[in-house]
């Protein structure tokens, strides 16, 4: 059986010196029959990455945004002059206007790229999506079981006003590899226990492995919870999956998470090979 490999070209911590980290996520994907890039970090620190890293960003095969935030989405134009012939496959909200509420009450603007939004290499998707017959994207994630209370402070423009974001934007994808399902996600605003659900629905069991940050690395200063990543980590924990995750659940929460999950959980980081 040969095995999928994942390494983190950017994400927020370091596994040494020889590679650069940032607030974002990369994460270049091999499996039998693609070369996958999901994400492209906040700028083209990822591709000096990739370099070290013995990846060449050039035979990737086809990408993917998991949604439309600057620190996911905003490598693009590096990858697009690098690269020739990958789409990139995009929920169509993605592109529009996001904003993150500063605690100055400052809306910054967190969108991607402008310039890229009309490449011809871009190309929208919605709802499941199956670009083959290992490749599937999934968004309109449509539970609310324990939701991120860090969403509070982003928001989208919807006809010249700021209204807060419903994250339809976001998409995960979904590899199917010599029976075994893979799940990549972003962030998880949506909620990483809504999404693994999504997959259950789907394929009538949870994914086997969940790659992807959770968006708890900054509690909510409005509704805090100090039981809700404790109460996260117990119905994972139920689902069975092999959770390895980076970015935005940060390490602090990722080590709570721990206290439940034992190594049902582990933590990746920029430089990470993970084969699987």
């Amino acid at each position: 059986m040969s095995e999928m490999k994942i390494t983190v070209l950017i994400e927020n911590d370091l596994m040494n010196q020889k590679f650069t980290a940032a607030h974002g996520l990369s994460l270049h994907i091999e499996t039998g029959d693609h070369r996958v890039l999901f994400d492209f970090g906040p700028d083209d620190l990822y591709v000096s990455n990739a370099r070290e890293l013995g990846i060449a960003l050039e035979e990737v095969d086809i990408a993917f945004l998991s949604h439309g935030h600057r620190d996911h989405g905003g490598g693009i134009p590096s990858f697009l002059e690098l690269n020739e012939k990958a789409k990139i496959y995009v929920h169509p909200s993605a592109l529009g206007t996001f904003y993150s509420r500063q605690e100055d009450g400052a809306m910054k603007d967190i969108g991607i790229p402008e310039e890229i939004k009309s490449s011809k290499r871009i190309v929208t998707i919605e709802g499941i999506t199956e670009i083959d017959e290992h490749l599937s994207v999934i968004s309109e994630i449509t539970g609310n079981e324990l939701v991120p209370p860090g969403n509070e402070t982003m928001y989208r423009d919807k006809d010249g006003s700021e209204v807060p974001d419903d994250f339809a934007h976001e998409q995960s994808l979904l590899i199917e590899e010599e029976g075994k399902l893979y799940l990549f996600s972003g962030c998880g605003h949506r909620g990483i226990v809504n999404i693994v659900e999504k997959v259950r629905q789907l394929k009538g069991r949870y994914p086997d492995h969940v790659i992807g940050g959770f968006h708890i690395k900054k509690p909510s200063k409005i509704s805090y919870d100090e039981t809700y990543v404790y109460r996260l980590g117990e119905r994972l924990k139920e689902t069975g999956s092999s959770y390895h995750t980076c970015h935005c659940t940060g390490q602090k929460m990722f080590r709570k998470l721990a206290k439940v999950m034992d190594d049902q959980v582990d933590y990746i980081v920029t430089g990470t090979e993970l084969e699987i």
